[in-house]
């Protein structure tokens, strides 16, 4: 996932920079501090231990840190790189690494959810050490795949302009970075959402308990925005992994470095967008009601909605 290089386009991708350094800029103004918000609200307002909201929490972490290196890289698609090597892995550590703990984050956030409502005595069987087990496993398993997409970043220079771009020895190692980026970083934490909001909603609208169009609409958001914001991105690997060739210059050239540039935008506009999906998804947790029902195996306040 090479990060904003469309300065090896031609004249015309001047387009492509301002739509992406727009995209970003929205990014920064609306996701960073509303994810700040998220997280004074967390810590000031609720004392209880609580896994959802300390998911939530992690999420609001992992997307503002991401978000923060939103204006170096306005910088760069608008003037070339300036920085040294060092900075450049640096910031892009940050990124990936915190934009898979935020996708993974996600994905236990849904799976918490599923086994919370629908299979409450396998989730309490964890305990609390299971759980801290659970979060510091989420950001090693974050951190580890990020370190190889970073150990390729380096500064070259393209049209005379200097950009922080990774840089593989053949064909060969770039499809082996971007298989496991997707794969890894993508199919299987989407695998685990659409699984288990597949089950929460069959159960949903199968028991009288549940059924709540707000609960509806809500999981439906999550999993459409979710797919919305990676989705492009994800075929854009896939494309320069079948046809590395396809897309070598010219007008071809410009429009999938264009692609690629407004994919990786809405990967951070979801970012943006995650502490208010999830503040609705959760919305039990507000005023101290995610109380589990045990009878009835749902979060209270879901059946009144």
């Amino acid at each position: 996932m090479e990060l904003f290089n469309v300065s090896d386009t031609t004249s015309n991708s001047s387009m492509a920079h301002h739509v992406g350094s727009g995209m970003m800029a929205l990014c920064f103004c609306l996701g960073v501090p509303g994810n700040i918000v998220v997280m004074v609200v967390i810590l000031r307002s609720f004392k209880e231990d609580n896994f959802a909201l300390r998911l939530m929490l992690n999420l609001a972490l992992s997307d503002v840190l991401c978000l923060s290196t939103v204006p170096v890289w306005i910088y760069e698609i608008l003037h070339g790189w300036a920085f040294s090597r060092d900075l450049c892995m640096a910031v892009n550590y940050i990124v990936f690494s915190c934009l898979f703990a935020s996708v993974l984050t996600v994905s236990l956030m849904s799976l918490h959810r599923y086994l919370l409502v629908l299979h409450r005595r396998h989730w309490e069987r964890l305990g609390r050490r299971g759980e801290r087990a659970l979060m510091l496993g989420l950001w090693l398993y974050a951190l580890v795949l990020a370190a190889p997409d970073v150990a390729l970043f380096d500064i070259v220079k393209y049209n005379s302009r200097q950009v922080c771009v990774q840089v593989t020895e053949s064909h060969g190692e770039k499809v082996i970075v971007l298989t496991c980026e997707t794969l890894l970083g993508f199919a299987v934490p989407f695998g685990v959402i659409v699984v288990s909001y597949y089950h929460l909603h069959n159960q949903v609208i199968q028991s009288v308990y549940f059924r709540s169009p707000k609960l509806t609409r809500t999981v439906t958001l999550i999993v459409v925005t979710f797919v919305v914001s990676w989705a492009p991105l994800q075929v854009m690997n896939i494309l320069e992994i079948s046809s590395p060739q396809t897309y070598t210059g010219g007008k071809q050239r410009y429009v999938y470095m264009t692609q690629r540039v407004v994919g990786i935008s809405l990967v951070f506009l979801n970012s943006c967008l995650n502490p208010f999906l999830y503040a609705m998804g959760f919305q039990g947790l507000c005023g101290g009601q995610c109380r589990i029902q045990s009878k009835e195996g749902t979060l209270s306040g879901e059946a009144d909605d």
